[in-house]
Formats: C-alpha cells, sequence, structure tokens
C-alpha cells in the first residue's frame, strides 16, 4: 500500500491522471449538445451536397412564390432517395470544384446508415476530431521520441476550444486535421524505416488529405521543406516516387479544378473583399488566442488584448525555444508544417488586399505546429528544469482556461466560427412570438443556405414565401406580420410600390418588416 500511494505522489503520475482526465472531458465537449448548435449557412450546403441536391434544383423548388414551411425547406437537407454517390461527385465537381469530394461522400455512407439528424450528422466531425488525439500521440512520438511530449500534445487538443468548435460543425476541417497529422507522422515514419509500405502510406494520406481539402497542398509544400534540408539525398528518391505517387492519386481533381477553374473564382471571390490592415492584423492573433483560450471576449475587451498579448509572447517563446533545444529534423519539420500557410497567405492578403488570411481553418497546420511547440517546452520544462513549479502553474493555466473555454461553448447556440448570420437563432425568437407570421427574402447573396438555417430555429408555423428577383411576391392573406430576412434592393422597391407600404427595422435585429394599408384584410 505504501508503494502505491508512494507511486500515486510522484509528479508524473499526477501528469498521467490529469491527461486522462483532460482526454475524457474532450470527449465529452464533442458529442455534448451537438443537435443545440445552429445548424448554419456552411452546414446547410453541407446536407445539401451530400443529399445530391443540385443548387439550381433547390432554387426552382422553393423559389418560386409559392408559401413554403420549414420541414419543406429542410427536404433538401435529406438524401434523394435515387441519388448516388457519383451524383454528389458530379455536382461538387460542377458546383463546388474547391471541396473536394471524400468528406462528402464520407457524409454521404455515414447519414444513409445512421441518419441524418443534426447529432448524427455532426458526429462524423466530432468522431474524425477523436482520431486525431491518437495520431497526434503519434506524430510526438515520431519528432521526439518523447511520450510526455505528445502526452501534453493530446491533452491540449483535447480541450482546445478552437479544435472543439470544428469538431462539432459538419464540415471537412476535422478530417483535413486528422489527415494532416496521419500524412506527418507517415512521412517521418517512412524517413526512419525507408520500407515501400511505409512511402506507400504517406502517399495515400497526403492524396487523402488533398482529396479533403485543397490547403493540403501547403502541407506537401512544407514536408518537401523538410525532406530537402533535413533528409539526406537517399532519402529523396523514395520521398519523389511517394509524392508523385500522391500526386497522381490527385490528378483526376486537378483536372477538374482546371477545367472549373472560373467558376471556382467565382464563389471564392469573397476572400479578395477589402478589409483594413490593422482589423487584419487584429483578427490574426484573435484566431491565434483561440487555439487555447476562448470566452466569449472580443478583440476591443481589456481581458482579451491582454490575453492575446499574454498568448503571442508565450509562442513566440515557444517557438524560439523548440528551435534552439529540440533536434534540428523535429524543429525543422515543425517550422515546415506551420509556416508555409501564414507565408502565402498574409503577404497575399497584405500586397493584393482581402481576407484570406483571417479564416482560421485555413491555418490548422500552422495552428497543429504550435500545439506540438507548446507541448515541447511544457514537457521539457515541467520536471527538469529549475522553474518546474513555475513550469506547472503555466500547465495549470494552459489547461484551466481550455476547460473554460470548452465550458463556455458548450452552453451556446451560435459562435464566432458561424460567420454566416450569426444571429439566427435571436431572430427566430423574433420570429416565433407571432402567431401568424410570414418570412419573405430572395436568392441573392447568402439566402437559399441561411433560410434553410433558420427554419431549423422557427416554429413549425411560421411559413415562407421566397421569390427570385425581380419577381414580387403575391401575398396571400392571413398573416399577421411579415418579415423581410435580408431582402434585396430590388425587392425592397417592389414591395413598397406593390403595396403601397412602408419597410421598417426590427429593433436589435437584421430583419425587416413590411408596413401596409393596401395589403390583404387578414395582413393589417
Amino acid at each position: 500500500m505504501f508503494t502505491i500511494l508512494k507511486k500515486w505522489q510522484h509528479p508524473h503520475s499526477r501528469l498521467i491522471v490529469v491527461i486522462f482526465l483532460l482526454l475524457i472531458l474532450g470527449v465529452f465537449f464533442r458529442f455534448y449538445h451537438l443537435d443545440q448548435k445552429m445548424y448554419w449557412h456552411d452546414e446547410v450546403l453541407t446536407s445539401v451536397r451530400v443529399g445530391g441536391h443540385q443548387r439550381q434544383e433547390y432554387m426552382q423548388t422553393i423559389f418560386n412564390g409559392q408559401l413554403v414551411s420549414a420541414a419543406d425547406l429542410q427536404v433538401y437537407q435529406s438524401p434523394r432517395p435515387e441519388s448516388r454517390t457519383q451524383d454528389l461527385i458530379e455536382i461538387l465537381a460542377s458546383e463546388n470544384a474547391h471541396h473536394p469530394p471524400l468528406y462528402y461522400v464520407l457524409m454521404r455512407y455515414w447519414v444513409l446508415f445512421w441518419g441524418h439528424s443534426l447529432t448524427t450528422t455532426r458526429s462524423l466531425s466530432a468522431l474524425f476530431s477523436l482520431l486525431a488525439l491518437p495520431a497526434l500521440y503519434w506524430l510526438c512520438l515520431e519528432l521526439f521520441s518523447s511520450a510526455w511530449v505528445g502526452g501534453i500534445a493530446v491533452a491540449l487538443m483535447a480541450i482546445s476550444p478552437l479544435h472543439l468548435l470544428y469538431a462539432q460543425e459538419a464540415r471537412q476541417y476535422s478530417l483535413w486535421v486528422l489527415l494532416i497529422l496521419l500524412s506527418s507522422a507517415s512521412l517521418l515514419r517512412a524517413s526512419r524505416v525507408q520500407a515501400t509500405g511505409a512511402w506507400v502510406t504517406y502517399a495515400v494520406t497526403l492524396a487523402l488529405g488533398c482529396y479533403t481539402f485543397l490547403f493540403n497542398g501547403f502541407v506537401a509544400v512544407g514536408h518537401l521543406i523538410y525532406m530537402v534540408l533535413s533528409r539526406p539525398v537517399s532519402s529523396l528518391k523514395s520521398y519523389g516516387w511517394a509524392t508523385g505517387l500522391a500526386t497522381l492519386l490527385f490528378l483526376p481533381w486537378i483536372l477538374v479544378l482546371v477545367s472549373t477553374y472560373q467558376q471556382v473564382k467565382q464563389v471564392t471571390r469573397w476572400t479578395q473583399a477589402p478589409m483594413l490592415a490593422e482589423d487584419r492584423a487584429l483578427r490574426w492573433g484573435w484566431n491565434l488566442s483561440h487555439l487555447f483560450f476562448d470566452v466569449g471576449l472580443w478583440p476591443d475587451d481589456p481581458i482579451m488584448a491582454l490575453s492575446l498579448v499574454v498568448i503571442l509572447s508565450f509562442v513566440i517563446y515557444a517557438l524560439v525555444f523548440l528551435c534552439r533545444q529540440a533536434p534540428r529534423r523535429a524543429w525543422l519539420f515543425v517550422m515546415g508544417l506551420m509556416g508555409v500557410v501564414p507565408l502565402v497567405l498574409v503577404p497575399l492578403d497584405v500586397v493584393m488586399g482581402g481576407q484570406r488570411s483571417i479564416s482560421a481553418r485555413y491555418f490548422m497546420p500552422t495552428y497543429l505546429g504550435i500545439e506540438i511547440a507548446v507541448a515541447y517546452v511544457l514537457a521539457h520544462n515541467l520536471f527538469s528544469s529549475r522553474w518546474s513549479l513555475l513550469w506547472k502553474g503555466v500547465t495549470a493555466l494552459l489547461f484551466t482556461v481550455g476547460l473554460a473555454s470548452c465550458l463556455t461553448i458548450s452552453q451556446v447556440e451560435s459562435w464566432w466560427t458561424k460567420v454566416v448570420d450569426p444571429d439566427n437563432a435571436y431572430v427566430a425568437g423574433i420570429i416565433n412570438q407571432v402567431e401568424h407570421p410570414l418570412v419573405i427574402s430572395t436568392d441573392s447573396d447568402t439566402n437559399p443556405a441561411s433560410i434553410i438555417s433558420l427554419s431549423y430555429l422557427v416554429e413549425p408555423r411560421v411559413k415562407f414565401q421566397l421569390v427570385q428577383d425581380p419577381n414580387v411576391p403575391d401575398i396571400p392573406d392571413g398573416f399577421t406580420r411579415i418579415f423581410l430576412f435580408h431582402p434585396s434592393e430590388t425587392l425592397q422597391q417592389s414591395l413598397t410600390s406593390t403595396y403601397n407600404g412602408e419597410i421598417k427595422a426590427v429593433p436589435k435585429s437584421s430583419l425587416l418588416e413590411l408596413t401596409a394599408a393596401q395589403l390583404p384584410s387578414g395582413n393589417r
């Protein structure tokens, strides 16, 4: 008994217990309230694509001026009975080629087997996020041969608010994180054992990453930099044919991208929208801080501003420490993994203008490298440094703010990652207070998917009347209030002239309301 108690009191044993508890909490938070989060614009599009629905199909069916219910809108969230996997791939190739098909194909089979409820749809991303934890541990073992670095890195990821947010969205980014880690660890193992099977594994995982998200090409560039700068020439031959195999596997989608270049350029034009340099820089730091701390504070909050400075300073210290103390091949790999994305996107935005670099999801390789560097610093100093007590305090603080962030996120419907119509829950609350409400909108901008997002939040009695510009809806009798959801200027002008009415803003919301004397009698 004395021996067991003595082992329990050993700091290593206590850290193991802490890591184990954090892993349990990370699993819990990933699956907690999956159906309570707002199913936002991009997730709606995931379900539309997975269901095998073409944009033209649902635009013609629901944006035709007829009254539709929330249930009518959500028909386009479930798979068409006659749809095939080939239909899904063809729709992505023709309408959204910048979204490669792997995640959507996996999601299709997932919902066909388990159903298409919100919990089921999002649980696939949560599962990928869980699988990323052992993949990160493997990568740390390959880099440092240290279980402590791996354990601390896994604990940090388990309770990272940024990873939690993407683990609870029906989007491809948690799968991309998993494949970044698997391809990276596979590369290190292949270059170590020099076995054909290991190189094939690397080629396959690298290609799968590209079939998940196009920015995996930046990961491949980081791998190339590492191999050229750190590995002997004898390794480069095997690496070359493995990379060639990965390129060959991805070649079919490369051809799709080439043939649809203009369409992809049009769909992604939002990334070129102008943004003030100071706002862009503030967003970089804000995104970075969410890797460790995110309780809903905006950048202008004094506590948030302080945390930005502290976290940025600590990250810089961790990277310098890594480069000075870790083996050369280890820090070269980490810096190559994390450095390519910012070195491409940041100068591109600074020189050409735009906001490509403010999307946190694009920087997953960078954030993974930062987590590994922080884990290395903590593991290196917790037990061997004369400042071990200080480092224990730093570790405890990181774990505490991570848990506080996860707890905060678990209680809310919408968060900053839901960038399109994040106030839909509030808007739905206003609409739901009305006995017989009508919501009118057009097909402009992001409305088609945002309307379906809103349909998940309103009561069944709410009716929608949707038109394509420049058509004017023929408003029927029987509605007590008529709301306008992001109406185009054309629609507003048409409604006021047709019904001799007035359009007013609904206080504290993005809704507008049509009030008119010449509406049918039941609408006054």
